[in-house]
């Protein structure tokens, strides 16, 4: 869906929104196809600021897995312990042998795991909107041939 703003003269203002490649001018829309045009560019928008997020935390997921990875300790627990134990990359360590940092590290890293998550439902549920929106609005531009 874009918009390109053409001009026939300077106080007639024509916009042009070319959709699936087919360009319409969008003074000849009915109100309720304009609605479905501004939810599916909002939809989208919000689309955009989502993979953004996804980026920004893939990113950060990644450097806290470096950094806690090479911040192990080298003593791993007993494989048959199963108190004060947390298992990385299907070693166990020793809670009590993990520094602050790392423990901090870990914490930060399960909790961009939960927002990644978070995000993934988000974009289904956007992804869902677009697709309805754009159901209703080829269905609105076919109604109004």
């Amino acid at each position: 869906l874009h918009k390109n703003k053409s001009y026939k003269n300077q106080g007639d203002k024509l916009a042009i929104i070319t959709i699936n490649g087919k360009q319409y001018n969008d003074k000849k829309f009915t109100q309720a196809t304009k609605n479905i045009v501004a939810s599916l560019n909002f939809t989208n928008n919000e689309i955009n600021k989502v993979n953004l997020l996804i980026s920004i935390y893939q990113t950060s997921k990644n450097a806290y897995s470096n950094s806690i990875v090479n911040n192990l300790p080298q003593k791993q627990a007993a494989a048959n312990r199963k108190n004060g134990i947390i298992t990385i990359n299907d070693k166990k360590y020793f809670e009590e042998d993990l520094s602050d940092k790392l423990k901090s590290d870990i914490l930060v890293f399960k909790t961009i795991n939960k927002k990644l998550q978070e995000f993934t439902i988000e974009l289904a549920v956007l992804n869902t909107s677009k697709n309805i929106y754009s159901n209703a609005l080829a269905q609105s531009l076919e109604k109004n041939k």
